[in-house]
């Protein structure tokens, strides 16, 4: 999965860009209008720390294996810490939903893979805050 690797590269350079709060509103993620969600697009929609915000007990910014556990039933930890540091970021976690979200592996979020994110963003669910 090519993408992945460019979804990281594309995440850390987010890092250093203000992003937008983590939006119920799926259909804003697509910047440009296009139909599709790039890589890029999602990182920026997604927010570069948004995802962590409801998990992050520490507040380091990363997620350790404890952290992560609510999300072990979309991506075992093992596999979302890419790096096997014992954490994971917020590189390796927009990854995790991104690869969840691109179900047909297009390297784009198209908008019929949205209704996922949506749900996951949806009161009660895995994101929901």
């Amino acid at each position: 999965m090519p993408y992945v690797r460019h979804l990281a590269s594309a995440a850390t350079a987010m890092l250093t860009m203000a992003a937008p709060a983590l939006s119920q509103d799926t259909t804003t993620w697509d910047g440009d209008g296009d139909g599709i969600v790039s890589p890029q697009e999602f990182v920026t929609a997604f927010g570069a720390s948004a995802p962590l915000d409801g998990l992050d007990a520490n507040g380091d910014a990363q997620l350790d294996a404890a952290e992560y556990a609510p999300l072990e039933a979309v991506r075992p930890f093992a596999e979302a810490d890419s790096d096997a540091d014992g954490l994971v970021g917020t590189a390796e976690l927009n990854g995790v939903f991104f690869v969840r979200y691109d179900r047909n592996g297009s390297g784009t979020i198209d908008a019929d893979e949205l209704p996922a994110a949506q749900a996951d963003l949806a009161p009660g669910s895995v994101l929901a805050r």
